[in-house]
């Protein structure tokens, strides 16, 4: 029974070694790789298309003289400058200067002043007007009260020559004055007669060779 045995398991270990060897020196297998897929892009969204509004008004266009805007004030359109006044409760006239320029004409009671239009080219575009008021001199003590003047009030400057005294008002209208501002400047300028009647009251005039209205002291 042992030889048997012994035989047998001879037998199996021979069968078992040419399998097993040639599972050893075998080469291990080569795992392919899935191929790389690139992702599928989304398909692109319809646009959405919206129902028209039935209530939309485009808005009214502005309209534009000489550069500036129908319902604004500026130098470059005298016209309007003369009409905001006109709102204002002053009668104007509408004239030329010597010099080509736009010129305006009114009063405030008997005291006379004029609107001269500057920063024009031949005598169109300007940009700036400026309200004054100017008496006749006849003395050298004029630029005194001009300093006095000045000194004193905050809106309207004055100048003089041994000829001339003047308080004027400047304003640059780049861009527009709306009517709201165009009415608050005229108003200053109103302001500023009322103060001028009270200087000349504590200032007489006379004393410093200037020439006024024959109703003023």
């Amino acid at each position: 029974m042992q030889v048997k045995k012994f035989l047998l398991g001879a037998v199996l270990i021979g069968l078992a070694t040419p399998g097993m060897a040639a599972f050893k020196m075998s080469k291990p297998k080569e795992v392919k790789k899935a191929p790389v897929v690139a992702p599928t892009p989304p398909a692109p969204k319809a646009v959405k298309v919206y129902r028209k509004t039935r209530h939309y008004r485009p808005a009214p266009k502005v309209l534009i003289t000489n550069g500036c805007a129908a319902d604004m004030v500026c130098a470059s359109n005298p016209a309007s400058v003369a009409d905001s006044l006109r709102l204002s409760g002053y009668v104007v006239i509408e004239t030329k200067a010597a010099n080509g320029n736009p010129l305006l004409a009114s009063s405030t009671g008997d005291m006379p002043w004029i609107v001269q239009f500057d920063g024009c080219t031949n005598g169109t575009g300007c940009d700036v007007i400026e309200f004054v008021v100017s008496f006749e001199a006849n003395g050298k003590d004029t630029a005194k009260l001009a300093n006095l003047w000045n000194n004193e009030s905050q809106f309207g400057r004055a100048s003089a020559t041994s000829k001339l005294f003047e308080i004027g008002l400047s304003v640059s209208t780049v861009g527009g004055l709306n009517r709201a501002n165009f009415a608050d400047v005229a108003a200053r300028w109103t302001s500023v007669h009322g103060d001028l009647i009270d200087f000349f009251n504590e200032n007489p005039p006379k004393k410093y060779g200037i020439k006024v209205r024959p109703d003023k002291k």
